[in-house]
């Protein structure tokens, strides 16, 4: 009797074993989901497109919803993400089935059409205004693109561009509507200043232009190397840089260098001082300015310390 009973017991356990792994096999199995980039990208420039593609596992039948800035945009396996306004944004996929709802999120960047690529400034013919070209990475040339951005023409006989803290500065040799020196966004080319009568009468024919920060602008022209204050409107001429050569202007490390002759001069922001280094007879010469260039009007006409004798000038 009690081996009975003892044989009934294990089959009622093992009964109870089988009848907990079918509940196991009962739980609720929600879809898995995940967003993939069919080019492997998740940043465009504007006007472009990403194409995302999502990637489900789940054994019963799926719905799909994509969402952007909390509006679905489609409900397809394939989304083609679109957006011409600069910033990041958050692109969520919604899986949804009989056991419950799954989602994932992929952050798109979407930066100007013109932060990579090459720009070429073409300084146009007499009455003809310059125009900048503008060549993607994928080779693609954009023809005025500055007119194209803000519906105006660059000045006449525009010399040099430069560019930084996403910005983009344009000097030219005579002025337009937009002025002779012109601030454009980096990756838009949206107008941001334009300066016209801040340097009327105030430079001679400048070719080049160089920047150490929004209110330190170095402007080269006929009389040598100027530094411009939007925020004052001031613009004066920096003692020692009369013989800057006409060439380009060699920003790093915060400090601007330019040939002189046989010098190269070299201007630090903020320091009130002009560097001059020369090589003569395989020996290095090196000559200090300093000088009070807050405002022209306040300096004097001895205002300035020569530490040692100008070499070759």
């Amino acid at each position: 009797m009690k081996k009975i009973n003892f044989t009934l017991l294990v089959c009622l356990l093992l009964a109870g074993i089988f009848a907990s792994c079918d509940d196991d096999d009962k739980y609720p199995v929600p879809p898995e989901v995940s967003i993939e980039s069919v080019n492997g990208v998740f940043a465009m420039p504007q006007e472009d497109s990403i194409v995302l593609k999502a990637k489900v596992e789940s054994p019963l039948p799926t719905t799909l919803s994509w969402s952007v800035k909390g509006n679905e945009v489609s409900k397809d396996t394939v989304f083609t993400f679109k957006m011409n306004e600069l910033g990041t944004y958050d692109v969520k996929l919604t899986a949804t089935n009989a056991d419950g709802v799954t989602s994932a999120t992929t952050s798109i960047e979407v930066y100007g059409k013109y932060k990579y690529g090459t720009f070429v400034l073409n300084e146009g013919y007499q009455a003809d205004p310059s125009t900048l070209i503008f060549i993607s990475p994928k080779g693609i040339l954009t023809d005025s693109a500055y007119y194209k951005a803000n519906g105006s023409m660059l000045s006449l006989l525009s010399q040099d561009l430069f560019i930084a803290n996403n910005k983009l500065y344009i000097i030219s040799q005579k002025s337009g509507d937009d002025g002779y020196l012109i601030v454009a966004n980096a990756e838009t080319l949206k107008k941001e200043a334009g300066y016209k009568t801040e340097l009327e009468d105030k430079v001679s024919s400048p070719t080049h232009v160089a920047v150490l920060g929004d209110d330190d602008i170095y402007l080269r022209d006929n009389e040598g190397i100027k530094v411009f204050h939007p925020s004052s409107g001031e613009l004066f001429l920096i003692e020692g840089a009369e013989r800057a050569n006409k060439n380009t202007m060699a920003v790093t490390e915060g400090k601007i260098f330019a040939a002189a002759g046989n010098n190269v001069l070299v201007i630090e922001k903020g320091k009130n001082k002009i560097k001059a280094v020369a090589v003569y007879n395989g020996k290095e010469y090196v000559d200090e300015i300093k000088w009070d260039y807050q405002s022209e009007k306040k300096r004097d006409a001895d205002a300035h310390e020569n530490k040692n004798e100008h070499a070759g000038w």
